[in-house]
């Protein structure tokens, strides 16, 4: 399975996937060329859902 077609899955399952902010720059991607419906992840947001309890967090 492709990282595109897990996180549409997520997303259809009721999960947040939002790609982090530093990728963007470093790698020359655009907002504008993520997948509808993912959007960057803004720093202090993603901190404070990464430290809920509640969060499981996916990486690679």
């Amino acid at each position: 399975m492709s990282p595109q077609r897990l996180m549409r899955n997520i997303i259809k399952m009721g999960g947040t996937v939002q790609v982090c902010a530093l990728y963007l720059p470093n790698k020359g991607v655009k907002n504008t060329d993520l997948i509808e419906d993912i959007p960057p992840a803004l720093p202090p947001h993603i901190a404070k859902k990464m430290l809920d309890t509640d969060t499981k967090v996916i990486s690679f």
